[in-house]
């Protein structure tokens, strides 16, 4: 989809292609000097300037590295993946809480649910949202390329990963490529 609402705008920096004379109209480069998640920044900077900004899919395909170990992508991803920027505000609590409520929580309250033989609606609506888990898996699974096993075990790690980013979004010092940074109330960051 592609919109003008910068509460609703996606991106990705690893391939993100945008005109040239709107990033200039826009500041939009400028505006991401003092943001961790450059690349959502600057699409909801173009959406601000009035710009249409979209997330889509294209049948060339397109080969990125994105880290080279588990290790580089627990330390590193969260820093843009909570997408808190000078234009989040309150909103960047709302996809969180979906993070938690409807990705990571049911698998772990089906199990509960199981175990303590709670009410059948209540395992309907969390095997609903697992399987919808699933779902997402089957969808994205022909945009990667070479994927390993693990790509079909992910569900599982899908609370460590929560908690992470519930632990990102809070968190004021923060590293990045070496260097240590400040990320003030208002999402904005400064090299310390």
């Amino acid at each position: 989809y592609a919109t003008r609402d910068a509460r609703r705008v996606m991106a990705n920096g690893q391939c993100f292609f945008a005109a040239k004379a709107a990033l200039a109209d826009a500041d939009a480069i400028g505006s991401a000097l003092s943001s961790l998640c450059e690349d959502i920044t600057i699409a909801r900077t173009l959406a601000k300037a009035g710009y249409t900004v979209g997330f889509y899919e294209i049948d060339v395909p397109v080969v990125v590295q994105m880290y080279g170990s588990a290790r580089e992508v627990w330390a590193n991803w969260p820093r843009s993946l909570v997408m808190r920027d000078r234009h989040a505000g309150l909103a960047a609590a709302l996809p969180l809480a979906q993070v938690v409520l409807l990705q990571a929580a049911p698998l772990p309250l089906l199990a509960s649910a199981l175990i303590g033989g709670l009410p059948l609606w209540f395992l309907l609506v969390q095997g609903t949202l697992l399987i919808c888990r699933l779902g997402v898996l089957i969808g994205i699974n022909g945009s990667y390329a070479g994927r390993a096993s693990s790509f079909w075990l992910s569900p599982l790690l899908d609370v460590p990963v929560a908690l992470r980013l519930l632990v990102a979004q809070f968190q004021r010092r923060l590293a990045w490529r070496g260097r240590a940074y400040i990320r003030s109330r208002d999402g904005t960051i400064t090299a310390v």
